[in-house]
């Protein structure tokens, strides 16, 4: 688990990294966290850990929360994997070069 006040640029990393080992994701509002996560119901408000215990709670006790959190975690880290984000970048530069 990793709490953070502020976003900084480590969160996110934190985040992306999470994606690789496809674990579920609990986050705080910081920052552009929110976006990291497809569930907004896992967002809790930064700096209030009732909110950030009720999230866990919330996990454990909703049948099928954790795994379909962690289907989540694998889209997104397909989707922002390095070989997606070259495919899409050779993608855009082909289509820039076509015009």
């Amino acid at each position: 688990m990793l709490e953070r006040r502020k976003a900084v640029s480590s969160s996110a990393i934190s985040v992306y990294a999470t994606y690789s080992i496809i674990a579920a994701l609990i986050v705080s509002d910081a920052g552009g966290l929110p976006e990291l996560v497809l569930d907004r119901k896992m967002v809790f408000r930064a700096g209030n850990p009732e909110g950030l215990a009720s999230k866990i709670m919330l996990a454990f006790s909703e049948k099928g929360l954790l795994q379909s959190m962690a289907l989540d975690s694998k889209k997104l880290g397909q989707k922002y994997s390095w070989e997606s984000i070259s495919d899409s970048t050779i993608k855009l530069y082909d289509a820039l070069l076509r015009q």
